[in-house]
């Protein structure tokens, strides 16, 4: 079900924001790869631009293109042969997948901005009937509604506090000084802290390490924090499949699946 933007006869991968975003940048700015000897095949090119940008994902992308739209002279440095960052459609089966940047929404201040710029259709995801969760006797299959909501609960013991750090979510160092303590946690030190039973450590330990990419000991506790901010301090808000309190679905550029693990 297409809920916002026209749709054309081509759908639209979920890389095309980035692509659309993309192309304006590329086409007024040196887009380069590095190599490992970068620093010395630009020699003194630095002199020729105003800004380098290091990273084509869409926050460089989109950087370089308003850089540019304001007559600065812009260079842009990507280690991958391709845009997008964490933002990649892949094919696996032979179909579209999502490895990462899954889900957008138009209540997203700056992905909804590009949404309307570039006039990007979004499709509904197909509604979850049955979740299966790790438990200390192996894995269990829960209604979404049980099994989120017992996440929910361990997250919003996790979080507490986030209404005050991070008051203002889109201006994360509103409260620096309330962060600098916060801010020496990794995610393992912050689950210690709350003594959580082995079933509650369960409940999260997959969110935790796609976090932090890894070992809950490597991901720092602010980040975490920030994306729960960031969806309004609520579990609701964080995970808001199958659906929310305004009912609406989780919905994603047309054209690309979710890779199970992969969002």
């Amino acid at each position: 079900m297409h809920t916002n933007g026209p749709i054309s006869g081509r759908r639209p991968t979920r890389r095309t924001l980035l692509k659309a975003a993309g192309a304006a940048a590329v086409a007024t700015a040196a887009l380069v790869p590095v190599a490992p000897a970068a620093s010395a095949a630009t020699g003194g090119a630095t002199a020729d631009w105003d800004v380098i940008v290091i990273g084509a994902g869409f926050a460089g992308i989109t950087a370089a293109r308003e850089l540019r739209a304001r007559g600065k002279r812009v260079y842009v440095l990507e280690a991958r042969d391709r845009i997008g960052g964490r933002t990649w459609t892949d094919t696996y089966g032979g179909q579209l997948i999502e490895r990462g940047g899954t889900w957008v929404e138009p209540t997203q201040p700056y992905l909804g901005a590009e949404l309307t710029r570039y006039k990007l259709a979004l499709e509904e995801d197909e509604p979850i009937s049955t979740t299966w969760l790790p438990t200390p006797n192996g894995p269990r299959q829960f209604t979404p509604e049980d099994g989120f909501g017992r996440m929910g609960t361990v997250f919003e013991r996790i979080f507490d506090g986030t209404w005050t750090y991070f008051e203002k979510p889109f201006q994360p160092l509103h409260r620096a000084d309330l962060l600098q303590s916060l801010d020496k946690l990794t995610l393992r030190d912050r689950l210690t802290q709350l003594a959580l039973t082995p079933e509650e450590e369960l409940l999260v330990n997959g969110q935790t390490a796609v976090y932090a990419g890894g070992s809950s000991t490597a991901g720092a506790f602010t980040m975490f924090a920030h994306w729960w901010a960031l969806a309004g301090h609520t579990n609701a808000g964080r995970n808001r499949r199958p659906a929310d309190e305004d009912g609406q679905r989780g919905v994603h550029l047309s054209g690309g699946r979710c890779m199970p693990g992969a969002g």
